[in-house]
Parts: structure tokens; C-alpha cells; sequence
């Protein structure tokens, strides 16, 4: 069982705190001349972005590197709420959740009985997340951090220009950030490629990497990421399976937790897991 402890702590710290790979320099942007208007461009991307209130979705979260394994999960969120992460490895029985609303984070290890809480504000060390931000991640959205996702009201925030290595497209809000930039990589069909991560004071660079668009649901069935847990470098792949996804259903937005658990610290759990 301890894998699977694992994984609740990798999958957790990857989505709050964007922990990501190694990417590539910034993408050469190129002044080549639009088959439309970039106003029209973004216009149309944020037209495309289905209005929710709550979503689910099956699917596996794959890991590799230091560790090598699989674990189907289930994901469901409240637009701007919550996102609720269940950890379900053996015949669909839930071992472990991690329940996330706008200030903070609760792991539930059901296995040891144990519980955790977290403030989102102490792990989002690279970028300044919010649940929002999160859930636009997940969704394979386009965002600022200062003003929200990509809506027709906003396009004016951002700004787009032609990709000259693959004749795609790179997004940026106009708006800077202290201590780092972002920017979105998307293909010639305008499907998110990548969100990229610099700050300013380190050469390494950050990345969720997309596969796999679905233009019925608007998602991305893969989201890739690397992250490194008491220094062992691990690779995270967030599977959705996009026939699985149901918009506006009913989702609970809050967590229970059993009152025979007991609370620890993170470091404890850490050093729960780390012993099992």
C-alpha cells in the first residue's frame, strides 16, 4: 500500500504548486502576419470555453521515475469552490482523498485513519494559485493570474502572437508578475500545448504539458508534469478519460471527515508514509 501514499503527496504538491519539468527556452515568437486578427483569435478561444457549475470526470494518475505505477482517480469539482480528488486503486474502493477549496487543503489517508491540513498559501512557492487557477489547469484553459480565465470581457488583457517554430500560437497576459513570467503554448488548431513557468532568478523553468485535446468536452485527456518528492525526481501523468466527463451534476462541496481519524502534521504523515 505505501505507493499509493505516494501518490496522494505527489499529485497534491504537482497541482498546488505547479511543480513542474525542465521545459525549453520560451518559444521564438515571430511577427508572421494572422489568417485573422489576434483580437479575433482570442475572441474565439474564449467563446469556446463551456460556462460551468460543476464537473467530474474519471480517469488514472500515472507516475515514473523514482517510482513506477498507476492508480485510477476521480476528479470532481464546484466552479471557483473546489476540486475533490479521489484516490481509488483496488476495484474502484477509495484509499485516500485530497479535497481543495480556496484556502486551503485536506488529505485524508483512509488507510492509517489520519488526516492533514494544509494552507494553499504555504505550498504555492512558484506560482500564487487559487483554485480557479487550479481548476483552469485541469481544464486546459487559458488564465491570468491578476485577471482570471480567458473571457470575451478580457481578451484585451492578454496578448497573442505567432509561434515561428511550429506556426502555432503563445499567449501571455499583459499584465506582469513580480518574480517570474508564464506564458501558453498552442498548436496551429489553437489547442493548449503547454503552460511555461520563468522565474526570473533561476534557470530552471516549469511546465503542465497537454495531449490528447477533446474538442467535445474542451479538455486535454493528458496533463504531464514533473515533480521531485524528498529529492527523487518523478514524472506525473494526469489521465482523463474525456467520455467519462459530466458537466453540472450534483457534487458535494464540502468533506467529511471520519471522527475516530486523527489529525497530523504534514510532516508527520511524511514520516507515516515514509516508515509503512
Amino acid at each position: 500500500m505505501k505507493k499509493y501514499h505516494i501518490i496522494i503527496l505527489s499529485l497534491f504538491l504537482s497541482l498546488l504548486a505547479l511543480s513542474g519539468c525542465k521545459s525549453s527556452k520560451t518559444a521564438e515568437e515571430s511577427e508572421n502576419v494572422f489568417d485573422t486578427t489576434p483580437e479575433t483569435i482570442l475572441k474565439e478561444l474564449s467563446e469556446s470555453y463551456k460556462a460551468w457549475d460543476t464537473f467530474a470526470c474519471s480517469g488514472k494518475l500515472s507516475i515514473s521515475g523514482a517510482l513506477t505505477f498507476s492508480t485510477s482517480v476521480q476528479v470532481k469539482m464546484v466552479h471557483d469552490k473546489c476540486i475533490s480528488l479521489s484516490i481509488r486503486p483496488i476495484l474502484g474502493i477509495e484509499v485516500a482523498k485530497v479535497f481543495i477549496d480556496k484556502d486551503s487543503a485536506v488529505i485524508i489517508d483512509k488507510y492509517h485513519k489520519v488526516y492533514t491540513t494544509v494552507e494553499l498559501s504555504k505550498l504555492a512557492h512558484i506560482l500564487p494559485v487559487n483554485i480557479g487557477t487550479v481548476q483552469d489547469i485541469l481544464l486546459s484553459r487559458i488564465f491570468s493570474l491578476k485577471d482570471g480565465t480567458l473571457t470575451p470581457e478580457n481578451t484585451g488583457k492578454f496578448k497573442i502572437s505567432a509561434n515561428a517554430v511550429d506556426g502555432g500560437y503563445i499567449i501571455k497576459p499583459k499584465k506582469k508578475q513580480d518574480g517570474f513570467t508564464y506564458e501558453f503554448a498552442l498548436n496551429k488548431d489553437r489547442q493548449p500545448k503547454s503552460l511555461d513557468v520563468y522565474p526570473s532568478k533561476s534557470q530552471k523553468s516549469y511546465s503542465a504539458r497537454y495531449s490528447d485535446f477533446d474538442t467535445s468536452t474542451g479538455i486535454a485527456e493528458n496533463i504531464t508534469a514533473e515533480t521531485s518528492v524528498k529529492g527523487k525526481n518523478i514524472s506525473l501523468k494526469l489521465y482523463l478519460n474525456s467520455s467519462k466527463v459530466k458537466w453540472d451534476g450534483n457534487v458535494e462541496e464540502n468533506v467529511s471527515i471520519n471522527k475516530s481519524y486523527r489529525k497530523v502534521s504534514i510532516s508527520e504523515l511524511l514520516t507515516i508514509l515514509k516508515s509503512f
